[in-house]
């Protein structure tokens, strides 16, 4: 109750006929109260409210991380929920940090590609596409995540070229197809991209037991066998399996919620946003690649 009435006040203030005063209420506002009231959707639409707290937070980023004030217009560019990020991970990565600090130019850069959360913390995407806003700045720059020869085929394994397109940036690789290796493929929910790959596998895994337990186990099993091929794996129990037996042990292994792994089956993530593929783990680890989590599952940092 108190909040509201205090936004009421500054409501009134802010769309009074006296501009200077509005404009010095919101300056001698307590910071606690500024981040409160922007929270609500009818004072985030006074510009003159938005414009000082934004000046004030930049203002504070630069005393905050040392940074010259004559770079307090690139803080500026920020908006509300850039900058919060942009602090946070700064204090959470000190490599990031240390990057930033010394080459503050790199804010627009951050802002650029801010919809990447996977890149926009990592040194070498940040100066690739600094660089590319140099020499063309009317050019949507290319983050290539990577290269290698396309229509190449490794283990039966054909090498496609992709570009995932943003608003501000675009993503170019060369990525296996695992397809002919690939036994079942779910898709997370946005809200789950930047959890721990335990976390993930455990929901793939719930998925494709509820897709057994509704009657296509069969179904599983031919793939399986398909998959499988002359594939070897060691078990405990019962050495080197492959073949029907390697098959029942992996059934074996989906059906038991109390395990994470398969045996001879690997949770890739896939390129295409939010795809995870259980795949033959013998093809998955003789093919170098770069996979979903370096695009949209958080990178290094956020795993």
């Amino acid at each position: 109750m108190k909040y509201k009435l205090l936004v009421l006040t500054v409501l009134f203030i802010l769309f009074s006929s006296c501009n200077k005063v509005a404009k010095q209420t919101v300056k001698s506002m307590p910071k606690r109260f500024l981040v409160t009231a922007l929270k609500t959707n009818v004072v985030e639409k006074s510009s003159i409210f938005t414009k000082n707290l934004e000046i004030k937070n930049a203002k504070l980023f630069l005393t905050q991380f040392k940074i010259d004030s004559k770079y307090l217009t690139k803080i500026n560019i920020l908006d509300e929920k850039q900058w919060v990020d942009l602090t946070t991970e700064m204090n959470k990565f000190a490599e990031f940090r240390k990057w930033i600090i010394s080459n503050p130019d790199q804010i627009v850069t951050y802002k650029k590609i801010y919809a990447n959360r996977s890149l926009r913390t990592d040194m070498g995407y940040l100066k690739s596409v600094s660089r590319q806003l140099i020499e063309n700045p009317n050019k949507k720059p290319v983050i290539v995540i990577r290269r290698g020869a396309v229509n190449r085929t490794d283990y039966k394994v054909k090498l496609v070229a992709k570009v995932f397109k943003h608003k501000e940036f675009h993503i170019k690789g060369v990525f296996p197809d695992f397809s002919n290796y690939t036994a079942f493929s779910t898709k997370l929910r946005a809200e789950q991209y930047f959890l721990s790959d335990r976390a993930q596998f455990k929901i793939a895994k719930r998925e494709l037991q509820r897709v057994v337990v509704n009657n296509n186990s069969k179904a599983i099993e031919k793939k399986l066998l398909e998959i499988n091929g002359h594939s070897k794996y060691y078990h405990p129990n019962y050495g080197d399996v492959s073949g029907r037996k390697l098959v029942d042990l992996q059934m074996r292994d989906i059906q038991n919620h109390s395990k994470d792994r398969i045996i001879g089956l690997t949770w890739h993530h896939k390129e295409d946003y939010g795809i995870i593929d259980l795949v033959n783990t013998e093809v998955h680890n003789k093919i170098p690649h770069t996979g979903g989590r370096a695009i949209w599952g958080g990178g290094r940092h956020y795993r």
